[in-house]
C-alpha cells in the first residue's frame, strides 16, 4: 500500500451498507444545524453520511455552500448528514 492509499484510508471509512435510508430524530437535525452554522472556510470536521447505500465516515477541511459541504473534494448534501464534528486541530 502506497503513502496514497494509506491517507486515502485515514480520511475516509465505510461504516455500513444499507439498503434504506437512514432516519434521524428532530433533535439530530437540530444539532447538525448548530453546527453547520458554525462552520467556516477550511473548518476541520468529521462527517458521517449516506451515499448510495453505505454509510460514510470522513475527516477533512470542509468548506460549507447553501445545500452542501464540499470536504476532500467531495460534494456532501445537507440532506445525507447524519452526523458532523469540528474537530480541533492543535
Amino acid at each position: 500500500m502506497g503513502q496514497e492509499d494509506y491517507v486515502k484510508q485515514e480520511e475516509e471509512d465505510y461504516i455500513s451498507e444499507t439498503n434504506s435510508i437512514p432516519e434521524i430524530s428532530e433533535y439530530q437535525m437540530e444539532e447538525l444545524n448548530l453546527t453547520l452554522s458554525q462552520i467556516e472556510k477550511d473548518t476541520y470536521v468529521l462527517v458521517t453520511y449516506y451515499n448510495r447505500g453505505v454509510i460514510i465516515k470522513e475527516k477533512g477541511y470542509a468548506t460549507k455552500y447553501n445545500d452542501h459541504l464540499k470536504i476532500n473534494n467531495k460534494k456532501i448534501y445537507f440532506t445525507n448528514l447524519l452526523d458532523i464534528r469540528i474537530i480541533e486541530e492543535f
